[in-house]
């Protein structure tokens, strides 16, 4: 079986199972019917109350092992993964019937060269989100009395942030009819694995 099919794969070896995640995730961003390319971002706010929200998967780094995402600077979010950086992210995928989790830990890029690259290649649509004068989540008076600045305004460019979380830990959870695989890997000086208990 290819290493990039919606299929799971048998669980022959544990290198298998990893070369299966990182291609699944690498070909999410590019997929739009790909249901990894929604995960589930976790995080703690400054008065230690779990958050969790869906943000849509726009880069994954194979080498790396890093996930990244792109939001609104003025976002609760940001505020909060800028005190509290330590994530967690979920993915799931209902016709492999696999859960992945990872322990992360975010960062804002700042690079000026991939900000701007991103940023053109955003489409107009999405970049219309960033030119809100107000933060998200602001009170309004009724759903469409957001006032914006114009999509390629300075300040809409501004309120563009990406960012990369860096995995240090993953867990793998194939919930298979048969009876279900569960496997962890662990970043050190190379990456490890092992089979668990589901």
């Amino acid at each position: 079986m290819p290493v990039n099919s919606s299929t799971a794969p048998e669980p022959v070896n544990l290198a298998l199972v990893w070369q299966w995640l990182l291609s699944r995730l690498s070909g999410a961003p590019g997929d739009r019917d790909c249901p990894l390319r929604l995960m589930t971002l976790s995080s703690v706010d400054g008065e230690a109350r779990p958050q969790a929200r869906h943000v849509i998967l726009r880069a994954f780094d194979a080498t790396a092992i890093v996930a990244s995402f792109y939001s609104d600077a003025r976002s609760g979010k940001v505020v909060e993964l800028k005190g509290r950086p330590d994530v967690a992210l979920t993915f799931y995928d209902p016709a492999a019937e696999v859960q992945i989790r990872a322990q992360a830990r975010a960062s804002r890029r700042w690079d000026p060269e991939s900000r701007a690259s991103a940023w053109h290649n955003l489409p107009a649509t999405s970049r219309l989100s960033y030119a809100t004068r107000q933060a998200p989540g602001s009170a309004i008076s009724a759903p469409f009395t957001v006032g914006r600045d114009t999509v390629d305004s300075e300040q809409a460019y501004r309120r563009f942030a990406i960012i990369d979380c860096e995995i240090s830990e993953v867990d793998y959870l194939h919930l298979h009819h048969g009876g279900h695989r569960r496997a962890g890997f662990s970043r050190g000086d190379h990456w490890q694995g092992s089979w668990r208990v589901p």
